[in-house]
């Protein structure tokens, strides 16, 4: 499965939440989370940094920074860095620290351009390498969605030409 859409099935799952991977009662089922944290419950397969690292190996690759921030961060950053960024201060609209605490760098940046989620998913499938093999994601049968539903799921083909 693309990056794009896990991110994309993880956000029927996950509410959105800029900061972190996932959040949920403790012990219980996590209900909101990150870009990142919305395609790792999209896989129902495991939890945490090194499986997004395995499943998704480009997200370890430096990528350019798509927006204007460069005058306070790096330009360059590994693509999970810059999902990071972008979901936290381009979609989620955030208040980062970086300008809280440091300044912009720039008098006329005082705060960052919004984003949608769906330009973030433009974003990362401009960027995610096209896979030329299929694989079959069979380990999901059903979620329950944050709209309080649960969606039953077929094996899913990824086939991309």
């Amino acid at each position: 499965m693309n990056l794009s859409d896990a991110v994309v099935l993880g956000s029927t799952i996950l509410n959105p939440m800029a900061g972190c991977f996932s959040s949920g009662p403790v012990g219980g089922k996590s209900t909101h989370g990150c870009a990142l944290g919305m395609a790792i419950e999209a896989t129902g397969i495991a939890k945490g940094f090194k499986f997004l690292m395995d499943e998704w190996p480009w997200l370890d690759k430096t990528i350019k920074l798509p927006c204007e921030c460069t005058a306070w961060c790096q330009d360059i950053l590994t693509g999970a860095g810059v999902i990071v960024h972008l979901f936290d201060c381009h979609v989620m609209q955030i208040d980062c620290y970086v300008i809280q605490m440091f300044g912009s760098g720039d008098p006329s940046i005082t705060s960052f351009s919004k984003w949608t989620f769906e330009q973030l998913v433009e974003w990362i499938r401009s960027v995610e390498p096209k896979e030329d093999t299929c694989k079959k994601l069979t380990s999901v049968s059903s979620v329950d969605t944050h709209q309080g539903s649960t969606l039953t799921l077929e094996p899913i083909l990824d086939v991309v030409a």
